[in-house]
């Protein structure tokens, strides 16, 4: 856990709102971000409830905000048979005017499929200024450099995010 969320306070439910707790004043309680922490912890041993698990692992920083969405939405969907005459689309059809919204939607999609743009090819590659070895040129894309050079991709690039200088290559880097 960071050291600067350790006096943060935060709101707590006493009894939970996916147990139907609400917001209301009495059903609520001021925790130190660490107190909040342990007290779904706390409930999680004591009552087996998944959203006091995934509510522990982020208050403490093992989960982030999306793993977080996707372990909510995984766990809420375990059990849940949606298949044949429990689907809510079961012997149904979709109206014409559905069908023409959905297909004028999944125009110019790559539906998944990957298609390697790289190099000058690539629409969003940053011009970067490069200064090797003392001299200084300004490349379309890094790996132009790359291609010139021994100095592997992801370490340029990790270079110039930074802006920074490598005494182990003698390079500098720089978006511009």
């Amino acid at each position: 856990m960071n050291n600067f969320n350790l006096f943060l306070t935060h709101k707590h439910h006493k009894t939970p709102k996916s147990l139907g707790g609400t917001d209301d004043e009495d059903n609520m309680a001021e925790l130190l971000v660490i107190d909040h922490a342990i007290a779904h912890l706390v409930r999680y041993r004591m009552f087996g409830h998944w959203q006091d698990h995934l509510a522990y692992m982020g208050l403490t920083g093992q989960i982030d905000t999306q793993g977080l969405i996707r372990e909510k939405q995984r766990l809420a969907n375990l059990g849940r048979d949606n298949s044949g005459a429990n689907n809510p689309m079961w012997n149904r059809k979709h109206s014409e005017e559905t069908k023409r919204k959905i297909g004028a939607k999944s125009v110019n999609r790559n539906w998944g499929r990957k298609t390697p743009v790289t190099g000058a090819n690539n629409p969003t590659a940053k011009r970067a200024k490069i200064i090797y070895k003392g001299t200084e040129k300004i490349y379309d894309h890094l790996k132009a450099f790359c291609d010139e050079c021994s100095i592997p991709y992801a370490t340029l690039k990790s270079i110039a995010k930074d802006g920074r200088y490598s005494k182990k290559w003698d390079i500098q880097a720089e978006y511009v």
